[in-house]
């Protein structure tokens, strides 16, 4: 590699796309990602994302540009030969040899097979149904017996891109959202063990429905839904050096994580984070804790992925370069959590309502499936306002919020690109160092 990897990476930040949203959102998913790599293990609860697609393009290329960075394992990986059959439905047969295997270590060994032996058709088959590694994609994630299946460290990074884990991930919050709270799973020592957990997906912007946002908050977890319009596949130059960061953070035993009492002073980390504290107060309780934390642990994160990026990291402190670096990490992705917060309005969360968020979301629904502009008396009828006073303070605040727009008698839903547009408006760019 003939430049370092910290000036690989401000050069990827800066130059992976035309356009500076996408750079934005690129550069905080990337920088979030290998947040989640560094720090599997030492905490229950790391910072997720979920990139809503608003482009024009059925391939979420900012996802792509992660997998690829981070070698997403699409199959399971066959890393020995496997000592017996395991059939047409290797999974299904792998998670029942795990059970057979743990039930007999469980017991008194008198006549009975080799601890050793016991642990070792365990990991086989724990291999050959599951793989191996901490990335995986969400169904491969899970034994419906066992919990969460990871490695030693207990961790695992979870992908929802196909439709299938999305389909599981949706049946897990209905129908077990603790699974998703509090994973647990079979530690090193065969015994059940809490298991730290995080997300990286992708969805359609039109699949983004309220079941599933709600569902989602109500877990506690800092779980951000990140709008983004990218159309076009991101300029990847500097795929080794950044795959060489990947390595570094797999190899480190822990990537360091701490709460910082305070933020930077700066007028754009006080822009955003007051910003975000507002909307929070406005969002579920159990949401507030999660996303509060982040935001206080993502500067020594940012901090510590410049150092590990840095030729001579004990000498990093002193790097101007190291420093522009965390600094303008930092910023980016403080105003991306900023933005997905900010996102959760066009479900009619976390903004200031004159009404109740069911009626919000059935004035939304009737404006958006109309397509066109409505007259005030018939939103009055239609959602069941008692006056026209109480539907003008409504839809005075959605407009506020850039959710419609009003013109004399009529009200029109915008379409989410405009949404997004308005929102980051709000939000304006921090200036780079």
């Amino acid at each position: 590699m003939n430049k370092p990897v910290f000036l690989a990476l401000t050069d990827f930040s800066a130059n992976c796309s035309s356009d500076p949203e996408t750079r934005e959102v690129m550069a905080s998913a990337l920088a979030l990602d290998l947040w989640q790599l560094g720090a599997r293990g030492n905490k229950n609860q790391l910072p997720s994302m979920i990139l809503v697609n608003a482009g024009n393009s059925h391939t979420d290329h900012i996802v792509d540009t992660i997998h690829h960075l981070s070698h997403y394992r699409r199959e399971i990986q066959h890393l020995i030969p496997p000592t017996r059959n395991y059939g047409a439905n290797p999974t299904a047969h792998a998670s029942s040899s795990m059970q057979i295997a743990l039930k007999s270590l469980s017991q008194p060994q008198v006549g009975l097979a080799p601890i050793t032996e016991l642990e070792k058709d365990f990991h086989e088959a724990r291999l050959i149904g599951y793989g191996t590694g901490d990335v995986a994609p969400y169904i491969r994630g899970w034994d419906y017996a066992l919990g969460l299946v990871t490695d030693e460290r207990n961790a695992i990074h979870l992908h929802l891109h196909e439709r299938e884990d999305w389909i599981a991930f949706r049946r897990d919050l209905e129908r077990d959202p603790g699974k998703l709270s509090a994973p647990t799973g079979i530690g090193p020592q065969f015994q059940e063990v809490d298991k730290a957990m995080s997300l990286t997906g992708t969805l359609p912007a039109d699949q983004l429905d309220y079941e599933l946002v709600d569902s989602a908050l109500d877990l506690g977890i800092p779980l951000f839904f990140q709008p983004h319009t990218c159309n076009a596949p991101i300029s990847m130059p500097y795929t080794e050096h950044l795959s060489h960061l990947v390595g570094t953070l797999r190899a480190i035993p822990d990537l360091l994580v701490c709460n910082f009492m305070h933020l930077p002073e700066d007028k754009w980390v006080d822009y955003y984070k007051n910003w975000i504290w507002q909307r929070l107060s406005k969002l579920p309780a159990c949401y507030r804790f999660g996303v509060m934390e982040t935001v206080h642990q993502l500067q020594g994160v940012c901090e510590q992925l410049a150092i590990l990026s840095h030729p001579t990291p004990d000498r990093a402190g002193d790097s101007s370069e190291a420093i522009a670096l965390a600094r303008n990490l930092f910023t980016t992705t403080l105003r991306s959590i900023a933005l997905s917060l900010a996102f959760l309005a066009w479900h009619g969360l976390g903004i200031e309502l004159a009404c109740s968020v069911r009626t919000v979301r059935k004035v939304l629904k009737l404006l958006r499936e109309d397509g066109g502009s409505m007259k005030l008396r018939d939103v009055q009828r239609a959602v069941g306002f008692g006056t026209a006073v109480k539907r003008d303070a409504v839809l005075a605040q959605l407009e506020v919020q850039g959710l419609v727009t009003l013109d004399d008698k009529l009200v029109s839903a915008t379409t989410m690109p405009e949404f997004i547009e308005n929102i980051r408006e709000q939000l304006p760019m921090a200036a780079k160092v």
